[in-house]
């Protein structure tokens, strides 16, 4: 003999002002049925069948649910067919059906949602979904299960919807709301220590003429914020939605203001292995490193200045780094400064890892940089773009945020350089063909590197920062200039909306 279980949910509304109905959703394998009523009465009956061969031996069911069970105080899951007294009281409060006798039954039983369902759209002023599943199992252990969901609608006139987490940047987001109304629809907003709200009017609704939304920038970075939704009813007063809370993303500082990018301005230097200069504070915590470790220690032999070094007196502020390509052993060391470190020199190239753990968006890189070009004086054979010797020699600058870090092999035979990959999210780039002095302090100029988004990559965060910097793009091809020199200082990321770093992505045009 077989038991089965059919779950039926019948549902009452009636047309309420603003026309703002609950809406409940049932999932049922791959079936997904929306009902929605409108001055009529409204019925949905799903008859999943559990079979329990030898009869009911127990009956589990598990409540996904926060908004319920904290309210509620019911337990996750919980035997129907051995219930104890307190979680019978705690059913009964949210008039969940418990038909008598269940354990060992052979016959067909129902439960009878409706109670239940209006019970539950009028728990919150929020969009609710609360799933269920009910696993039945039988005398000889064997076990079946259905699943299915309620989402629920709150009966008011204006909804504020809550902002996905990849939406809140460090000084911008979006607001979105629900109404029947199509008057005087708008959102406000303010720091959730502040009194006063801030007002952002919206003139139409979306295209699916029930949501309406504003991009909002001029946010200030790790903030927390509240915004609401209004609207007008017929009478031209103005109603409010619910508050949503929320906090933006970080700038380039965690909670404790500990930098996630640190010495951008240059000021910290230290010695590694007493020949190389590092910018970090120390030995221990290196964030910044140079692909010029093995010239470094042979400038201890030669005599010959190290190619990345502190720099003093060409400098914006403090300090600044001077990026000198040279020639060590007959091979160019092409001056570099990049977030990563070292690894080892195979003979004379070099095994370096690019990036750095980094948290955060940023939208541009800027900083100051002065540069000497030199005409190549050293090219070797395999360098790209058809570079040969006597051409100018070119600085780079470039900034990319990534989901993991490189191993970067400079030796022809197994030459493995940084590729624009799909772990590469975003990426801007400086290149300079010429000597550049400009009219800041000491001749330098300011630059600003928008960093740009791929399509797609604005929906993702990355989890590593990449900053490079050398006198010699070739560098890595040992083909560059002696006489070349890279000044820089001041460095800094910047977090505000720009539109450059949008192009073809879905952000692309807001706040225009």
């Amino acid at each position: 003999m077989k038991v089965q279980i059919r779950l039926l949910s019948r549902f009452l509304l009636r047309w309420k002002i603003w026309r703002i109905s609950r809406l409940l959703s049932v999932r049922w394998k791959d079936l997904e049925r929306i009902i929605a009523w409108k001055r009529r009465r409204a019925s949905l009956e799903i008859a999943p069948e559990l079979i329990a061969s030898c009869g009911i031996e127990k009956l589990l069911v598990t409540i996904e649910s926060d908004s319920l069970l904290n309210r509620s105080g019911l337990p996750s899951s919980f035997d129907l067919a051995n219930l104890d007294a307190e979680t019978k009281t705690l059913l009964e409060s949210i008039h969940f059906p418990m038909p008598e006798n269940i354990k060992g039954a052979k016959d067909e039983l129902s439960f009878d949602l409706t109670d239940m369902s209006n019970a539950l759209a009028s728990y919150d002023d929020k969009i609710q979904m609360h799933r269920f599943t009910f696993t039945v199992r039988d005398a000889k252990t064997q076990e079946q299960s259905v699943s299915f969901s309620y989402s629920v609608k709150p009966n008011v006139a204006v909804i504020t919807k809550d902002i996905a987490a990849i939406n809140i940047w460090s000084t911008f987001t979006f607001f979105s709301g629900e109404s029947d109304s199509n008057d005087g629809l708008g959102f406000e907003y303010k720091k959730v220590s502040d009194s006063e709200w801030t007002l952002v009017d919206v003139t139409s609704k979306n295209a699916d003429g029930k949501t309406f939304s504003v991009f909002r920038k001029g946010l200030e970075p790790k903030t927390a914020y509240v915004y609401r939704a209004f609207s007008s009813d017929p009478d031209g007063n103005r109603v409010y939605g619910n508050e949503v809370e929320f906090k933006t993303d970080y700038a380039n500082a965690d909670d404790n203001n500990n930098p996630f990018v640190p010495n951008l301005g240059f000021e910290d230097w230290s010695t590694i292995e007493k020949y190389s200069w590092s910018a970090n504070a120390g030995e221990t915590e290196v964030f910044w490193g140079s692909g010029n470790k093995g010239a470094n220690t042979a400038a201890a032999i030669t005599g010959v200045h190290n190619p990345t070094a502190p720099e003093e007196t060409t400098i914006i502020s403090g300090k600044a780094v001077k990026l000198a390509s040279d020639e060590v052993f007959n091979v160019l060391a092409a001056a570099s400064l990049y977030t990563g470190y070292f690894k080892k020199t195979d003979g004379t190239n070099g095994i370096l890892s690019f990036g750095r753990p980094y948290v955060g968006r940023p939208t541009q890189l800027t900083g100051f940089y002065k540069y000497i070009s030199g005409s190549i004086n050293i090219a070797k054979s395999d360098c790209p773009d058809g570079v040969k010797k006597d051409d100018p020699d070119q600085c780079h600058i470039y900034v990319a945020l990534c989901t993991q870090e490189y191993e970067i092999r400079t030796k022809a035979s197994n030459r493995n350089l940084f590729k624009n990959d799909d772990t590469v999210l975003a990426y801007g780039e400086l290149i300079s063909k010429e000597s550049v002095s400009g009219d800041e302090k000491n001749g330098y100029k300011k630059f600003a590197i928008d960093i740009k988004y791929k399509p797609g990559s604005e929906n993702k965060k990355p989890t590593h920062i990449l900053i490079v910097a050398t006198a010699s793009k070739y560098g890595d091809y040992f083909t560059g200039s002696t006489s070349s020199v890279l000044y820089l200082d001041e460095f800094e990321l910047q977090y505000d909306y720009n539109p450059a770093s949008f192009v073809g992505t879905s952000l692309e045009g807001l706040g225009e």
